[in-house]
């Protein structure tokens, strides 16, 4: 009896179809009519053996099939036959990857995601041997969804290796895209992360922010040279997107630490006058005032492409009544996310990176877009040279590279001053203060290394500029007399 059943078992075409999707590399090893019968194919005995073994051997538990683009039906028949096998303990692949990690690695379909679910409800929450949940190798948004309701504190969960979040696996792979940012930085939200997510690092100090202008400079990080594409077009327009989303994100958690610092420090500020020409609408996020406040100091190739890609909104106000340029000199935010949340250090120094070189950088692509930039006031009434020498605490001098190898090049403030040497004569709205004593009174309040260059040289480097400004305290001297005013004080203290 036995005899005469196995040829009728080797002969049979459900073990060529077995044979055909177990022995298959790749999608177009299998055709659609192959597909169709797998399911019969399972209830063979030979085959079923057959099955059972390649879901025990190599590329275990489901990776042999899930990267041959199954459809459902062949998933869920497999499952059904053999769920005991597919999911016991110890048939994980050697990195510890669950069927439901291979699902989301190889970019299944939300709805074999759905039926590896349904078969195991905790294989949301289980990591690999790398400390990885699922989540972590989601490639769409849907299928994030459906982990994020299994497992919902997976959006936090750290990989061992390089302290990644899923967040930042996302912004790595430019295959991946907005949407999927979109669901995991409001889930991060949820989780009571910085940004989302957008704002934590990893090991090297990384944010996902970080991650993704990396992918898209195409080159080490903190690199000047502006990439070729143009974020109109194909790949490049995928990863545009997804940086808007994960910058709006960082921007958001930056304003609300400002906002903090600020509760109980001073008196909330008049809002920006409404009926103001040259206002957004959505003044609280502008793509190119966010990526010169959060991106100068490690990634300008990125702000240069977001200033040429969105020209119109550089002649933009943001909330706060600036533009890109009072966004560069102010520099509140910009000095806080250079700092390492970890360690406290500025992370641009940590990269070896020469922030004044960076910030030359940005201010030659800003006036290049902008040439009238250097004279518009904000909304207050104070130009981006009285911000730069109080908010920013801009000095005389180039970059470091410069000052140690003896060169002589202008420096930003100098860029900034021959923009429009007007400037030089123009008061301080808040302080009635010229600019060469906005310099002088930035030294009296506050320390300054003496190896860098103090204020007071930046100050006699203005009025040498400029010395037609001391004709200003001349006159007030002939007219009213007065000695003891704090304006004529700081005159006759420069002059001596």
């Amino acid at each position: 009896m036995e005899s005469t059943d196995e040829p009728i078992l080797s002969t049979h075409p459900s073990l060529d179809v077995a044979r055909c999707v177990l022995k298959a590399n790749a999608p177009a090893d299998v055709e659609v009519a192959d597909w169709d019968d797998f399911p019969s194919v399972l209830c063979h005995p030979k085959a079923h053996n057959l099955v059972r073994l390649r879901i025990q051997g190599p590329g275990r538990p489901l990776e042999w099939l899930l990267r041959l683009d199954p459809p459902l039906s062949a998933v869920e028949a497999l499952l059904e036959m053999h769920g005991e096998e597919i999911f016991s303990e110890g048939n994980a692949s050697l990195a510890g990857m669950t069927p439901l990690h291979q699902a989301s690695r190889y970019g299944s379909s939300p709805e074999i995601v759905r039926a590896v679910l349904r078969a195991e409800r905790s294989a949301a929450s289980r990591v690999d041997r790398s400390g990885s949940p699922p989540l972590f190798y989601a490639r769409d948004a849907e299928t994030a969804q459906l982990l994020l309701e299994d497992a919902p504190d997976s959006v936090a969960v750290v990989n061992h290796r390089v302290s990644w979040l899923p967040l930042h696996a996302c912004a790595d792979d430019p295959d991946r895209g907005a949407d999927l940012a979109n669901v995991l930085i409001e889930a991060g939200w949820n989780a009571g992360m910085r940004g989302g997510g957008a704002m934590e690092i990893d090991v090297r100090g990384r944010t996902p922010l970080d991650l993704v202008c990396k992918s898209m400079e195409g080159h080490s990080m903190g690199g000047v040279v502006s990439p070729e594409p143009s974020p109109e077009n194909g790949a490049h327009a995928v990863e545009w997107n997804k940086l808007e989303v994960i910058l709006r994100a960082a921007h958001e958690d930056c304003r609300a630490s400002a906002k903090n610092r600020t509760k109980l420090a001073r008196k909330p500020q008049q809002p920006f006058p409404k009926s103001s020409p040259l206002i957004c609408r959505d003044t609280e996020f502008l793509v190119p005032h966010a990526s010169v406040e959060l991106l100068a100091h490690r990634h300008p190739a990125i702000v240069r492409q977001a200033l040429h890609f969105r020209p119109n909104e550089v002649y933009w106000r943001d909330e706060r009544g600036k533009m890109p340029l009072h966004v560069l000199t102010s520099s509140t935010i910009t000095s806080d996310a250079c700092v390492d949340s970890s360690t406290g250090l500025e992370r641009s120094l940590r990269f070896g990176l020469d922030w004044e070189k960076l910030r030359m950088c940005v201010l030659d692509w800003v006036l290049e877009v902008d040439p009238s930039a250097a004279r518009r006031p904000d909304w207050q009434g104070r130009l981006p040279l009285h911000l730069a020498l109080t908010e920013g605490g801009w000095r005389w001098g180039g970059c470091k590279q410069e000052q140690k190898s003896g060169g002589r090049r202008a420096g930003s403030l100098e860029r900034l001053i021959h923009a429009d040497p007007r400037m030089l004569a123009v008061r301080d709205s808040r302080t009635g203060l010229l600019p060469f004593m906005l310099a002088a009174l930035r030294e009296h309040n506050s320390l300054a290394d003496s190896d860098e260059g103090g204020s007071l040289d930046t100050s006699y480097r203005l009025l040498l500029e400029d010395p037609s400004v001391l004709l200003q305290f001349c006159g007030q001297e002939e007219h009213h007399h007065d000695k003891s005013s704090s304006s004529c004080a700081v005159c006759m203290c420069v002059i001596s």
